[in-house]
């Protein structure tokens, strides 16, 4: 089975569902009960993410002035942020269980993601 199998266009269409349920999550979920800055941090994250896939050049981008490799870059960088956050900004019990999960999903969908002919990617 090939590793990379999730396509730019499907990957394209669950980063507005992923920048959705971030954006939910908050007033879903108790995140950030005790720590304002876990409610904030994952409507940030989601607000950021529907930015830069509003500018990247796939078939769910407007504008298309990010290559994919350098959206895939950003979302690597999510990774990092997600699973630094429990760490820098003490977070505990579901504020932590919720980024350490959301590090591992952004992790997982980069590392299945074929970043190979996606240049002009069309819907």
């Amino acid at each position: 089975m090939k590793l990379r199998f999730v396509s730019a266009n499907l990957h394209g269409a669950g980063d507005y569902a992923a920048a959705s349920a971030l954006i939910a999550a908050p007033f879903i979920l108790p995140i950030g009960t005790n720590n304002a800055i876990a409610h904030w941090l994952t409507i940030i994250m989601g607000v950021g993410l529907i930015a830069y896939s509003l500018l990247t050049d796939y078939a769910f981008g407007l504008k298309k002035l990010i290559p994919f490799h350098i959206h895939m870059m950003f979302d690597s960088a999510a990774f990092v942020v997600f699973a630094a956050a429990p760490l820098v900004f003490d977070f505990t019990g579901i504020d932590a269980q919720y980024y350490y999960g959301a590090a591992l999903s952004v992790l997982l969908i980069v590392l299945v993601t074929d970043t190979k002919n996606t240049e002009n990617v069309k819907a």
